[in-house]
């Protein structure tokens, strides 16, 4: 997840180029207008969203880990 407006959003890009040259399986969500750390602003437009997609992703990946087991 990140802000279209993050100044670290370089960083995020490469980091996930390099999961995906490694075979990862990779996403990156990406929120228009917004900037780094926008998950501490609660009067954020469209934050129900955001919160909804956060725990989409985390039973996600608790999905995948009891897979695993």
């Amino acid at each position: 997840m990140i802000g279209e407006k993050d100044p670290l959003g370089d960083d995020c890009w490469r980091f996930l180029e390099k999961l995906v040259r490694l075979k990862k399986d990779v996403k990156m969500y990406v929120y228009r207008h917004l900037p780094h750390a926008f998950l501490s602003y609660d009067h954020i437009a469209g934050f129900e969203m955001i919160i909804g997609d956060s725990i989409a992703m985390i039973k996600e990946l608790f999905a995948l880990a009891e897979c695993d087991l």
